[in-house]
């Protein structure tokens, strides 16, 4: 190969079980001069996304577009050394980053209603044609062609419809509505609107999976008085679960269709309770803004309005984002909980030894993936197994609200402890989480 020779960019192979990819984003044009390492493009697997840079400097040839299949091993682009061996392609370069023409990317220029949402193309779009706000409404979201429908320039529209593509329209519209917490509307990927398809094609049965973790806990659980949460790790569960969310917004969410989701603004830990005959899940709302003691007295009084029979107030009934169901009190040593509705992740806590636990993540497949799945279990399993010492270690001082010690803390997030002042003048340890009220 001569120095003139383009230099072909073809699809590498990044997991073993994709034959194809997906173009998702574009982000210089035909021609344009580029430098080495500059991204041209954004690619998409069945697992994640990655970027598709330049190997050398240039000009560039484009041979597929957004939204295009590509095998394994086929060609992306070209870097040619010449722009006269480009036909038809301009001499002078022009802003790449300002000229793609991708609306697959979740880059919303406004959110135009309860119901819509506007991609920037579409945005600029409606603008130009002076199309407005309220003609576009029931759309979902709005691509700027779209809006060109809307202006009577096109006579079929490629937007998400939340009434098109469900097969239960009615029944999604009441669980919308009955939702107490916000949220925000987000276009699946190509790959997940693939298998929300593939896995909807015969009914709306929840396409719903399992991943289990086993806690091996040694020593002692360090707790603080009342000691009501000695024998269990619910109040920990719920407690790093609802600070690993804000990590993993996928799930955090719900299914709306095939091609949108609903991502929540707000963690909101449900508890499920049973006395055998009258199941609720009542919502410890913002848990991901509590301290451990805060979460245990939250659980305590929710138990407490459950048993006491007194009318439970109906956003604690319908505000719960994720949810446990805890069992690891009785004699069950493992389960499978079922996704409520409006939901993406559930999960459900046994015990099959005095010193192992089972947590059991149930996921809706059309949201997230195992690979997520098992690595916020994973994340899990180490913050639990923190809370936990062996009786020859050596006594540490310990946060008088969660209980972790310096050395715990600093394993996680090199942080350090605070000496604090009680009410009553005497002195205490707090960790920096607990005083920053994660």
């Amino acid at each position: 190969m001569s120095a003139e020779d383009p230099i072909l960019v073809c699809v590498e192979r990044q997991n073993v079980n994709d034959d194809s990819v997906i173009v998702l984003a574009i982000f210089m044009s035909e021609g344009d001069a580029v430098s080495c390492d500059d991204i041209v493009m954004e690619i998409e697997t069945s697992k994640t996304n990655f970027e598709v840079t330049s190997p050398a400097d240039g000009y560039l040839k484009l041979l597929v577009k957004v939204d295009d299949e590509v095998e394994i091993g086929a060609p992306l682009f070209s870097i040619q050394t010449q722009p006269a061996s480009i036909d038809g392609v301009p001499d002078a370069p022009s802003s790449p980053r300002e000229q793609t023409t991708n609306e697959t990317i979740a880059d919303v220029g406004a959110p135009a209603g309860d119901d819509v949402l506007l991609s920037k193309a579409a945005e600029q779009r409606r603008q130009e044609l002076g199309v407005t706000v309220a003609s576009l409404k029931g759309r979902g979201w709005v691509t700027a062609g779209d809006v060109e429908q809307a202006a009577g320039l096109r006579t079929t529209t490629n937007s998400i419809s939340s009434d098109t593509t469900v097969a239960a329209p009615e029944r999604r519209q009441t669980l919308l509505s009955e939702i107490t917490s916000g949220f925000l509307k987000k276009r699946k990927s190509k790959r997940k609107q693939a298998e929300s398809n593939n896995l909807t094609f015969y009914g709306d049965a929840l396409p719903q999976s399992t991943i289990w973790v086993d806690i091996e806990v040694s020593g002692t659980r360090v707790v603080q008085p009342p000691y009501l949460f000695e024998d269990t790790i619910a109040d920990i569960v719920v407690y790093e679960s609802s600070k690993l969310l804000k990590n993993y917004p996928n799930l955090n969410a719900f299914h709306i269709n095939e091609r949108q989701y609903g991502e929540y603004e707000e963690v909101n830990f449900g508890i499920s309770y049973d006395s055998g005959q009258n199941l609720k899940v009542l919502a410890i709302e913002n848990s991901d803004r509590l301290s451990l003691a805060e979460i245990q007295n939250r659980i305590e009084s929710l138990l407490y309005l459950y048993e006491s029979g007194d009318s439970i107030p109906q956003d604690l009934l319908t505000a719960a984002t994720v949810t446990l169901s805890d069992l690891s009190q009785s004699a069950a040593s493992s389960l499978l909980p079922l996704l409520n509705g409006a939901q993406s992740l559930i999960l459900g806590l046994s015990r099959r030894t005095p010193h192992s636990y089972s947590v059991a993540a149930s996921f809706d497949h059309r949201v997230s993936d195992g690979l997520m799945v098992s690595e916020f279990l994973g994340k899990l399993n180490e913050r639990v197994v923190s809370y936990f010492r062996s009786s020859t270690e050596r006594p540490e001082p310990s946060c008088f609200l969660c209980a972790k010690t310096m050395s715990e803390e600093l394993k996680f997030g090199n942080r350090a402890m605070l000496t604090v002042k009680r009410a009553d003048g005497t002195d205490a340890v707090m960790c920096r989480n607990c005083f920053e009220g994660w």
